[in-house]
């Protein structure tokens, strides 16, 4: 197996140590429309990524990506508890409110469990 650098990690308040560089799953798998069709390359890629190590996974609600992600980290070997998934909320759904965060957030959670 080939053999890849160490990526340096961030202390968060908490004492737990987070990788600084994550993989990201906008730009090139951005949807325009966040109810296109389900991408299985977007999977594989999401796959193959945690494969390559990364464990700080990046996405967001106005990608369209998270379904994609999700099922990725299901089928991965690496146990859920070891990734970091960072998700963006847009705020035209919570209206600036931060009360408003637990549906989008309850939403995305459900394809990263």
């Amino acid at each position: 197996m080939a053999s890849y650098p160490q990526i340096p990690l961030a202390k968060l308040r908490d004492g737990t140590h987070i990788p600084v560089m994550g993989f990201g799953t906008g730009t090139s798998w951005y949807k325009p429309d966040r109810f296109s069709a389900f991408d299985p390359e977007m999977v594989t890629m999401g796959k193959n990524a945690i494969k390559a190590g990364y464990r700080h996974l990046d996405s967001a609600e106005g990608y369209g990506t998270e379904a994609e992600l999700g099922q990725a980290i299901k089928e991965s070997s690496v146990p859920r508890e070891e990734l970091f998934v960072v998700t963006k909320v847009m705020e035209t759904v919570t209206e600036g409110k931060i009360d408003d965060l637990q549906t989008p957030s309850r939403t995305a959670s459900r394809g990263f469990s």
